[in-house]
């Protein structure tokens, strides 16, 4: 999958490979790795490094069918990398892309956020489902508040919340690109699973992406999420290793 840049993002962009580092250290993803046979181990080390001189860690690394070499997973996980661990990212993902109305669900309200306290509740229910750490979980509380007003003022992209019996129970964030929506983040509370929120937030950011103009939604879906985006619309168009870099700090 490829991440549209966002506002504060730094990007390196060559014929080789995209590296997009977020804000947040802790967002550090490489994209689009077209390499040649005697390229591999020398764009590991330049991208190791260009990771290390900006303090980033937890470097994400996605490998589409397309990337070449055809052994590239093989050859980068010589190299150190690791496949990724669940819950939070799954080894293996299908790229799926959604261009048609989903159903909707009845008796979930389910809406892009309006409040601060509705943006933090959303992200500590991803938190909760994906496992983050104490470290994780105090950084996104000191640049929440920015993150939200940045969010809204760019309109680079929403989080959505779901509501179940009236109380928060899924939360969904969607990245803007100029001809869709990225779709990221999917969580619902153990309690509240089987309800439709899950469901419920696919057609809320098929609504907003509809009034905006761009009616075309993409995921990287993991084992549980695939059965149900399919059985919503959504239609394969890759498959994707993950994997993860070291630790830089």
């Amino acid at each position: 999958m490829f991440t549209p840049l966002q506002p504060g993002w730094e990007r390196f962009e060559n014929e080789r490979y995209v590296l997009n580092l977020g804000k947040w250290q802790g967002l550090t993803f490489v994209q689009r790795l077209r390499l040649a046979e005697d390229e591999v181990e020398e764009t590991y080390g330049e991208i190791r490094r260009l990771v290390a001189e900006r303090k980033h860690y937890n470097t994400t690394w996605w490998i589409d069918d397309r990337a070449t070499p055809a052994d590239l997973t093989e050859r980068l996980r010589a190299l150190g990398l690791r496949f990724g661990e669940e819950p939070r990212l799954e080894p293996h993902g299908t790229g799926l892309a959604l261009v048609a109305k989903p159903p909707a669900v009845e008796g979930i309200p389910a809406r892009e956020v309006e409040t601060l306290e509705e943006w933090i509740q959303a992200a500590e229910i991803g938190n909760e489902v994906f496992g983050a750490t104490d470290e994780e979980r105090a950084a996104q509380r000191k640049v929440a508040a920015e993150r939200f007003r940045e969010q809204r003022e760019t309109g680079s992209g929403a989080r959505f919340l779901a509501w179940v019996d009236g109380r928060p129970a899924a939360s969904a964030t969607i990245v803007w690109a100029p001809l869709g929506g990225l779709c990221l983040g999917g969580a619902t509370l153990e309690w509240a699973r089987g309800r439709g929120g899950y469901r419920a937030l696919v057609r809320a950011r098929w609504d907003a992406a509809v009034a905006r103009g761009t009616p075309a939604l993409v995921v990287n879906a993991g084992r549980m999420s695939r059965p149900i985006l399919e059985r919503l619309g959504f239609v394969a168009v890759a498959e994707l290793d993950v994997l993860i870099g070291d630790d830089f700090r």
